[in-house]
């Protein structure tokens, strides 16, 4: 009988690469709250004369390279609603169509001359949007020292349903924030973040891509709409939020004649929502279960990372996955796709990742340069972390969700990174990036978890 085989969705990608930095300022947030009050200093003055910038003096600087920014991204979109062709690709797109239009390697990161981007100004969705969300998000973790994160507006249905709170309730929630911030689109501020002490926090991101000349782009606006999206909120959950923070970042052309870099701007002043209904009371691994769920779904454990986020309870099954060592630390990996060189990679089984094992090191890496491989492209999960998520799969809480320690000691900056990685790992364990066929024929294994 004839039969009819169907390829996969193939995609051809370059991966990312360079470094760079963005200053950060913190605004004042009574001028950011108050009406006809400027955030800039006034052209010509002493104070402007002596500031860093139009907005005052520069505090930390955000450093980061591609990598991170691709990671950060790719977060992003697993904080929505997602199909697994989405979760496959969409993170690595965005490096991949927008890495061009970003000139790397400086120590002020810019957009390239006559890239255009400055044509969406202040927005919550697109491109700008997007950049706004992955910039602040690295800020949390890198500066602030967060760890874990998801949408608030998720986090809260999911508590709200497992505390049974009624319908009626639900509602008179909606129309408060609609109330407070003025329309149904911006109802919610966009995350909410975690320490590993527990410590919490509400953030709103507004991106930027400033036209070149325009010495004052209206960050004033978008900040304040993200204040009272913060405050609207920060009474709605227990335990109470520390603060609320609201990052815009302003990103220029290269050429760009203004005398203001590329920055961010933030404020984070302490939550001042008013209550209306009781605050809807967190699990203490809720933000921790959201955030490696939604990392599940990017290894390809959709169900998994469902039910970890949801926190139902499910029977898992025995997953072999591949694991390399980096740093000192084992990470379990999951393949995306391979790197190749001049070459489309001939068939290679490479879902038998255990029959590799018995090979002789030498011998794997000439089947992978065989098979036209050079490295593989890779999400994973670091192996103590994940052997954590699945005990929590088959529990209503985990006490070993709260025990994990972030890790704060990988460092791909500075001349650390492992020969044969080329990517990110964050502070919650996860990792994305490259691993080379030498590394991985040197010392591969694999390990069996239940997923």
């Amino acid at each position: 009988m004839t039969q009819l085989v169907v390829p996969s969705h193939t995609l051809t990608l370059v991966a990312p690469q360079g470094v760079s930095s963005l200053p950060l300022v913190e605004l004042d947030k009574a001028k950011v709250r108050a009406e006809r009050r400027h955030l800039q200093l006034r052209k010509g003055s002493k104070k402007r004369r002596e500031a860093d910038c139009s907005y005052g003096d520069f505090g930390r600087s955000l450093r980061f390279n591609a990598w991170e920014l691709c990671h950060a991204a790719k977060k992003t979109e697993l904080t929505r609603t997602f199909t697994q062709l989405q979760v496959d690709t969409l993170g690595i797109l965005f490096a991949h169509e927008h890495h061009s239009r970003f000139v790397w390697d400086t120590e002020n990161l810019r957009c390239a001359d006559g890239s255009g981007m400055w044509l969406e100004d202040f927005s919550g969705t697109g491109l700008a949007g997007r950049v706004g969300e992955a910039l602040a998000y690295l800020a949390m973790i890198k500066l602030w020292g967060y760890v874990y994160w998801d949408r608030i507006a998720s986090v809260w249905l999911r508590a709200a349903r497992s505390a049974q709170i009624e319908h009626r309730d639900m509602v008179q929630v909606a129309r408060y924030t609609g109330n407070l911030v003025g329309n149904l689109p911006s109802l919610q501020p966009d995350f909410i973040f975690e320490k590993s002490d527990r410590t919490l926090s509400l953030m709103e991101a507004k991106g930027s891509f400033v036209t070149p000349g325009n010495n004052r782009p209206d960050v004033k606006k978008a900040l304040k709409h993200g204040l009272e999206q913060l405050d609207a909120w920060a009474s709605l959950i227990t335990p109470a939020p520390s603060n609320s923070v609201a990052i815009g970042s302003l990103l220029r052309e290269a050429s760009d004649p203004c005398e203001d870099p590329s920055l961010m701007v933030h404020v984070d002043p302490p939550p001042t929502g008013r209550p209306i209904i009781d605050p809807i009371a967190l699990p203490p691994d809720g933000l921790r279960r959201a955030n490696y769920g939604a990392w599940l779904g990017q290894m390809g454990f959709r169900g998994s990372g469902s039910a970890l986020a949801d926190g139902r309870q499910v029977e898992t099954r025995p997953i072999v996955l591949p694991v390399v060592t980096l740093n000192g630390r084992d990470f379990a990996l999951s393949t995306q796709g391979w790197r190749v060189d001049r070459r489309w990679p001939r068939l290679f089984p490479w879902w038998h990742f255990e029959l590799l094992e018995d090979i002789p090191p030498e011998l794997r890496i000439d089947l992978m340069r065989d098979a036209g491989v050079t490295g593989l492209f890779v999400s994973g999960l670091e192996v103590t972390i994940l052997r954590a998520v699945s005990d929590a799969l088959r529990m209503a809480s985990s006490q070993a969700l709260m025990e994990l320690q972030p890790i704060v000691d990988f460092d791909t900056r500075e001349g650390r990174q492992p020969e044969g990685f080329y990517g990110s790992v964050m502070p919650d364990g996860s990792l994305l990036g490259i691993v080379s066929s030498n590394l991985l024929g040197q010392q591969f294994r694999t390990e069996t978890f239940a997923l």
